[in-house]
């Protein structure tokens, strides 16, 4: 078992002016945050900047734990809450087959799967026993 911190970056994420110029002191990009898993989620540097802006509460959910720390994005008037997105340090087991799912339609949690791939190339992805 290999249990590692990651930042995971909801769709709708629009980085902040100091967080923008947070990757750029550590020669990484903006345009390089997405929903998508890439080696910027599990940089150290990026999670504990994450750890220090720690400013969003979820629910806390008896069945699912929340994410160790949660970052707003940028203001925006586009949503009700009135700032874009969240970043989220979650746990995850990287020797194991893993998705990122979302409790009560935002909070995200990780969820341990197993894929088939029939015949036909049919994919079916279900939570791991």
């Amino acid at each position: 078992m290999t249990e590692r911190e990651f930042v995971y970056f909801s769709h709708w994420y629009t980085p902040t002016q100091d967080f923008k110029d947070f990757l750029t002191s550590i020669d990484r990009s903006a345009d390089e945050i997405s929903s998508t898993v890439t080696d910027l989620n599990f940089l150290p540097e990026v999670i504990q900047y994450v750890k220090d802006h720690d400013n969003w509460a979820y629910y806390q959910s008896k069945r699912f734990p929340a994410p160790i720390a949660s970052m707003r994005g940028d203001r925006s008037s586009f949503y009700k809450i009135g700032f874009s997105g969240v970043a989220d340090v979650l746990k995850v087991d990287t020797d194991r087959k893993w998705i990122v799912k979302f409790y009560s339609g935002d909070m995200p949690y990780v969820a341990y799967v197993e894929v088939d791939v029939n015949e036909y190339g049919y994919c079916t992805i279900r939570r791991a026993t």
